[in-house]
């Protein structure tokens, strides 16, 4: 399949819905109002915007933002930035200048996803995300290996139930009022999609939370579109949770706790004494927020920064959002469970533009490589930790299993003397009687003898 960008013309204004794509649904089922076209998206990239590639350095993130405008912005004056029409105009028309500019301008587009409203539609979005990951014009080998399965390959994967499982539970990601027909037919396609990205990448591990971000992608790009989107971020941004365990994911948590260090060390020492440490952001960063936000609109704009910022965006957007709810934090009782219930739910109307502005310029106050050092004797303290109680968890078991096997360490003797309710057993009385049996006779024979 040729990794063409499938969408409607950028230049219209009529906005494809989640849904419209086509999906394979019933039969008779209408398969979308829109017909897409396609553009290839083999565009010539200059020298310069090579250095552009995914991962995207704090400073060039920070520069991003300078280039969008958001570089000297007040918090407060943040909110209600695009609201203005004009505005909104002329960032749709820099957009479309993006994504049809020979050769891509790279800078560019980012700079217009990191502005508030991000890329605004889902047709510049169909053609703006291949470009933001520079997809080439032909799938790689292994998305074109992927798609020749059959419908029997696939549903032989060894992830295929577990997928299904969880696509099917995720009836709120779905488009609204759409008919069950057309809704049955889009978890099928979302089933399909999901194990071909693992089949092509056969060193992955699927989680749960990779079919959040599969479905947006899905709702975005269309079928066709999908799949080498899905498998890229697989293999790049989303491969650090796809390891055979959580050990890099939990690595990838620690960051947190340094950014509040430096940020706000009252908001670091609570997490620190209430043992919360930055658990509760892990849904939020293996899915990209998109696991616990129920706005699509919001969903999308939050892809499209963290696509522009880079993969370690979500990390230090998390630490934002709990940074702009310290208050409620430090109010609260610091115990695991009242931090953890506090911080797990994101209320419905975070200002989300400012708190995106707070993460980038996070990012650049406090880039990754400076917070490397504490971030790594962080986790080695924590494994130290794990390993630790890990040894005293199998001290107790072998203490536990001697004790069942009635080993010497552990009194058999006693054990043997006594029944489990505690009454004498037989073997006592008669050891009882040998003894009394024994000293009688003994005092007979000293009597004898005098």
């Amino acid at each position: 399949m040729a990794a063409a960008v499938v969408g409607a013309d950028c230049a219209s204004d009529a906005r494809v819905e989640p849904g419209q794509q086509q999906f394979s649904g019933c039969q008779g089922t209408p398969q979308g109002a829109v017909e897409p076209q396609t553009r290839p998206i083999d565009k010539a990239i200059t020298t310069d915007e090579q250095k552009l590639a995914d991962p995207v350095s704090p400073r060039d993130c920070h520069e991003l933002a300078n280039k969008a405008g958001l570089g000297d912005v007040d918090l407060s004056e943040t909110e209600g930035h695009s609201d203005s029409q004009d505005d909104d105009e002329r960032q749709h028309s820099g957009l479309l200048s993006a994504v049809t500019s020979e050769p891509v301008d790279l800078l560019t587009l980012r700079s217009l996803a990191l502005q508030p409203g991000g890329l605004l539609k889902d047709p510049i979005r169909q053609r703006a995300w291949p470009l933001l990951l520079q997809l080439s014009a032909e799938p790689p080998a292994c998305v074109q290996s992927a798609l020749s399965l059959t419908e029997e390959q696939l549903r032989a994967h060894e992830c295929y139930g577990q997928v299904r499982l969880d696509v099917e539970r995720t009836l709120k990601r779905f488009p609204p009022g759409i008919d069950d027909c057309v809704r049955i037919g889009m978890q099928e396609s979302l089933i399909t999609l999901i194990v071909r990205s693992l089949a092509a990448h056969p060193d992955l591990h699927y989680y749960q939370g990779y079919h959040d971000v599969a479905i947006t992608v899905l709702l975005v790009c269309g079928e066709d579109l999908a799949l080498p989107v899905l498998a890229h971020l697989a293999s790049h941004q989303l491969s650090v949770f796809m390891t055979p365990t959580m050990e890099q994911t939990q690595d990838l948590l620690t960051y947190m706790l340094p950014v509040f260090e430096a940020a706000d060390p009252p908001v670091a020492e609570f997490l620190v004494r209430s043992e919360a440490m930055a658990t509760f952001a892990l849904p939020w960063i293996i899915t990209w927020f998109s696991h616990v936000l129920p706005s699509y609109t919001l969903i999308t704009r939050l892809f499209d920064y963290v696509l522009a910022a880079g993969h370690m965006a979500p990390v230090y957007l998390s630490a934002a959002v709990v940074l702009h709810r310290r208050d409620e934090l430090l109010a609260v009782d610091c115990d695991l469970a009242a931090v953890h219930s506090l911080l797990a739910n994101i209320p419905p109307h975070l200002p989300w533009e400012r708190l995106l502005l707070r993460s980038s310029q996070l990012l650049h106050q406090l880039p990754p490589e400076q917070l490397q050092p504490r971030v790594d004797a962080l986790n080695r303290a924590r494994r130290q930790g794990e390993q630790e109680e890990r040894e005293r968890l199998k001290r107790r078991r072998e203490a536990a299993e001697r004790r069942r096997r009635g080993g010497v360490e552990d009194g058999w003797w006693v054990r043997r003397l006594v029944t489990r309710a505690g009454a004498p057993h037989w073997t006592l009385v008669g050891v009882t009687l040998g003894v009394a049996l024994l000293a009688v006779t003994v005092h007979y024979w000293r009597l004898r003898a005098q």
